[in-house]
Order: C-alpha cells, then structure tokens, then sequence
C-alpha cells in the first residue's frame, strides 16, 4: 500500500489494515463528490435522458455522484420519442440534468461512438489535433498561443467548428460518407529509430518491463490494458512475454 501517490493528498487518501492480512494496509480514497459533472453523449430529448454508446471511457459515475446535477451536451436533440424507443441506452437521467445544449463533435479531438443511435453519426479520434497539442504544450509561449486559438479566443462551439472546417470534420465521420477519405488512411512511414526516444516512449517501455516483472513473479493471466500510455505498454508487454 505505501506510494508516493500519497503525497500531498493527506486528508483525502486512507490507511486502513488489509481485511485479510493485518500486517498489511490498504488505500482507501474519499469520493469525489462534485458540485456539477459536465458529460457529452449521444442525444437526448428536450426532457433531459441522455443516450449514449459503449465504450463510455470514464462512464457516468461522476454523473450520478453530483451533489447538484450534471450539465449535458449532445449531438443531437431529439423528439421525446426517439429516446423513448431505447430506455436502456438512457445513461443519465432527465431528473439528473440541469442544464442541456446541441454541440456536434462535441467530443472531439476524442471519438464518439454512436453506433447509430437517432440516427447520430460517430467520429474518430482527431490524432493529428492531439499531435499538435502535444508539440504546443512543450513550451509555454506555443501552449498559450495553442490554447488563444483553440479555446480562448473562440467564441462559440459554432465557431470552433468553423475553424476546424468542414473537410477535416468530414473526414473524421465514422462510418465515413461514400467518397470521403478515413482521417485515420494515411501514408504513415514508420520510424527509423535514429532520433532518441522520447521521454513518452520511455515511460512505455518502463511501463511494460515492470508489468512484466509482475506477471512473472505473481503468475497473472490477464492484463486491464486501460488507454493512452497504459495501454501501450500493456501491448509492448504482452509481447515481450510472447
């Protein structure tokens, strides 16, 4: 149980003894409790149920542990109707919505899976805008101009995706249109390993030697992979033990 997680978080993270085991502890967290939790789904109706698709990446448990409410967007707003006819896509509740508005691609530069909910189209992840933010937030001039751009000096949801425009949005439509091109279908030549690694790659490769350490010596048989980082080395580890 002893991290340095722990850090800073007196107060907020617990110490307790191991229910089967005595001599050891365990970590409790204190729940998270906020005021509002702000969730973007697939569509709601102006009542206020909000519908949306696996995979649900955090799910809706911030949602439901508001202590006032959640503030939705979707991408579409849909006759009552529409919802009625899936009363088991419904993730949020109307009587848990305080406040509802329409934001197409409103999850963007993430994905969306719809899979073809009132009719809504998905969309992919935006990897080249993430690659951008990523090269912006390496030096705090760049970032500050990054986020001016992108959500400082924007002055609605409409605009940002003005300036997005529409044949990048176009592109990221999954499934795509006939005769639109798949954002993710391009010429990507793969690295020739001559540039030194990243403090990123690093940290994936770190990652996977110490999962695999643990599989070996604890004898696990199956890995959570999680997302992003995590689940790259999980991926690299999973190949190292082959």
């Amino acid at each position: 149980a002893e991290t340095d997680l722990r850090h800073g978080k007196e107060g907020k993270l617990h110490l307790v003894p191991h229910p089967e085991d005595p001599e050891r502890t365990v970590t409790l967290l204190s729940p998270l409790r906020p005021r509002f939790t702000l969730f973007h789904g697939v569509a709601a109706d102006r009542r206020g149920n909000v519908v949306a698709c696996p995979p649900l990446g955090e799910g809706a448990w911030a949602a439901y542990a508001a202590t006032e409410g959640v503030l939705a967007s979707v991408e579409a707003i849909v006759d009552d109707e529409v919802i009625a006819a899936m009363p088991d896509r419904v993730v949020i509740p109307a009587n848990r919505v305080l406040g509802l508005c329409e934001a197409p691609l409103g999850a963007h530069p993430q994905s969306l899976r719809t899979g073809g909910l009132a009719g809504v189209d998905g969309y992919l992840d935006d990897y080249d805008f993430l690659t951008d933010i990523v090269a912006a937030c390496k030096d705090p001039e760049s970032a500050a101009a990054w986020y001016e751009k992108w959500v400082g000096g924007v002055g609605s949801h409409a605009d940002y995706l003005e300036r997005l425009g529409g044949t990048r949005r176009a592109a990221l439509v999954f499934p795509p249109p006939p005769g639109v091109p798949v954002a993710v279908e391009k010429d990507r030549s793969p690295a020739d390993g001559a540039a030194a690694p990243t403090e990123q790659e690093q940290l994936i490769v770190l990652g996977a030697r110490a999962i695999v350490d643990l599989v070996r010596e604890r004898g696990y048989d199956t890995l959570l992979a999680g997302i992003g980082t995590s689940h790259m080395s999980a991926w690299l580890a999973a190949r190292l033990l082959g």
